[in-house]
């Protein structure tokens, strides 16, 4: 079984570095390692050039987001499976060789998503989330799977590319996800073989005002348009609203300049969703206001 990781960069000659060299320490054999320059204009370039491997390719084009540069990576692609990260991630060496076991023992699943920690100022402090209850039950309230963990099989990840639209840009992973739950079972390795790592320059930390609301918006806008989405979660739909509007809440509130803009999404929130005052998002979003 072979297997291509693909990352899609922009500007982060910084980080990337560490990121191809985690992905390329696989104690698996049969893997692929594609870069797709997402139209940087600092030394990307120079920094994948220096890392000598004959399993890295490199690719630049136009800038057109992380969706289609995930697209573009996945064209070129030859694995049996597919494994997108970001530029900032970095995965263990068993990341491809406990995929490869689960894959083994579970008859090639279309999709499925191994476990993270995350890791806050250096320190792992805890597995990303606990799927208990299945995943496609809970995705509706929230993205619960960092992209780095989820792997499709490449046959499954070309029939359903990722929404290049601009507009849902820092959601468009999610917006797959949801997609594909309509289709297959998601299915869970519980084994943690990489780290969802929080640092200054993550793009869900640094979102501005204007492009936080349009975006959330367009997403929701999106979802609630695909009849398949609908019909399938139709008793959770209000909870997905309700959740967006929370989310733009609460990071709104990261700056105090939009204090009462982040009241204003609140409380649309909880006119759309009202359970949501029994989620650990509003009590942070309160703890944030007092």
């Amino acid at each position: 079984m072979k297997y291509s990781i693909i990352i899609p960069t922009y500007n982060r000659a910084n980080l990337v570095g560490k990121t191809i060299l985690s992905a390329l320490d696989q104690k698996h054999d049969n893997f692929e390692v594609i870069v797709v320059d997402d139209g940087s204009s600092d030394n990307t370039k120079e920094v994948v050039e220096q890392i000598k491997d004959s399993r890295l390719f490199y690719y630049r084009k136009e800038n057109g987001e992380r969706g289609a540069a995930r697209n573009y990576g996945a064209l070129r692609s030859t694995g049996d499976y597919l494994n997108f990260l970001d530029s900032d991630d970095i995965v263990f060496p068993n990341h491809i060789s406990e995929a490869d076991l689960f894959i083994a023992s579970n008859n090639s699943p279309e999709v499925f998503y191994q476990a993270a920690e995350v890791v806050v100022a250096g320190k792992a402090i805890k597995k990303h989330v606990d799927f208990n209850k299945g995943i496609n039950e809970i995705l509706m309230y929230g993205n619960p799977l960092p992209l780095q963990g989820v792997f499709i099989r490449r046959d499954v990840a070309l029939a359903n590319t990722f929404n290049e639209n601009r507009a849902i840009t820092a959601s468009e992973d999610w917006e797959l996800w949801l997609r594909l739950s309509t289709k297959y079972r998601i299915l869970y390795n519980d084994v943690v073989t990489s780290n969802v790592i929080d640092h200054e320059q993550r793009s869900v930390v640094n979102l501005n005002k204007e492009f936080l609301i349009k975006s959330k918006e367009a997403f929701v806008h999106t979802v609630i348009s695909n009849n398949e989405i609908t019909k399938a979660y139709r008793n959770k739909i209000k909870a997905f609203i309700g959740s967006n509007y929370s989310y733009v809440s609460l990071h709104l509130l990261l700056n105090d300049k939009y204090r009462l803009l982040a009241v204003k999404y609140l409380l649309k929130s909880i006119a759309v969703y009202p359970a949501g005052i029994f989620t650990r998002r509003f009590l942070a979003i309160i703890k944030h206001l007092v």
